[in-house]
């Protein structure tokens, strides 16, 4: 993975490029909550994904 800008690490709106099976894929942070959610569009030849990692640890210390 390489963030634009030179960037260390990912947040609100930062665009990063990735390759998975020889095809790079142009994304853009979409959602970004600290520790909890990361939320991305990502777009390459013949692709448009929307993908989000969501941790249930964070959210289950958050309600007890």
């Amino acid at each position: 993975m390489r963030i634009a800008g030179g960037a260390s690490q990912l947040g609100p709106h930062t665009h990063f490029t990735w390759d998975t099976f020889g095809v790079q894929i142009r994304s853009t942070v979409a959602e970004y909550v600290p520790g909890s959610r990361l939320g991305w569009f990502g777009y390459g030849p013949k692709v448009a994904a929307y993908h989000t990692w969501f941790s249930y640890l964070a959210c289950s210390r958050a309600t007890s």
